[in-house]
């Protein structure tokens, strides 16, 4: 028993679906679902895709020539649109994760900024001590008669 090629599986595909009077299963936007046909078939979905001008077997055609006969034949399943109150859910939902998400976000910065402001404010004063002190050695040494220039002997 010899391998069967992705267009033989491909056409034995066709042939169930032909012959169960099934027929080729749509994406959202009603275009052929590469994906659940590249499952049934047992190809890689990107086959569809990188063998697409490309003449298949001793039909004198390209892939997406025969895609398209076939999609004539065998028809294409159609979806039924989802309730608007669903999709509204659904959106709804996705928009409540994503806040979710941003708050937190949000509270780690704001928790950062804070910790980062009390840094500054310490280094501050710390900054602010040592200017102090340094006054008042200065004031002490002028005061002693100390000098801070350097002469050469």
């Amino acid at each position: 028993m010899t391998k069967k090629t992705p267009f033989e599986r491909y056409q034995a595909y066709v042939t169930t679906l032909k012959s169960s009077g099934e027929k080729f299963p749509c994406n959202n936007f009603g275009d052929i679902n590469f994906t659940i046909v590249a499952k049934e078939c047992g190809n890689r979905r990107q086959w569809f895709s990188e063998n697409t001008n490309k003449i298949m077997g001793n039909t004198n055609k390209k892939l997406s020539q025969i895609i398209q006969e076939d999609a004539k034949t065998v028809g294409t399943s159609q979806n039924t649109p989802k309730n608007p109150e669903s999709l509204l859910n659904d959106i709804s939902e996705k928009v409540k994760k994503e806040n979710s998400r941003l708050l937190k976000s949000l509270e780690q910065a704001t928790a950062e900024i804070e910790k980062l402001r009390a840094q500054v404010e310490e280094l501050e004063f710390k900054v602010s001590n040592i200017q102090q002190e340094s006054d008042e050695r200065y004031k002490e040494m002028s005061e002693n008669g100390r000098s801070f220039s350097y002469a050469e002997p």
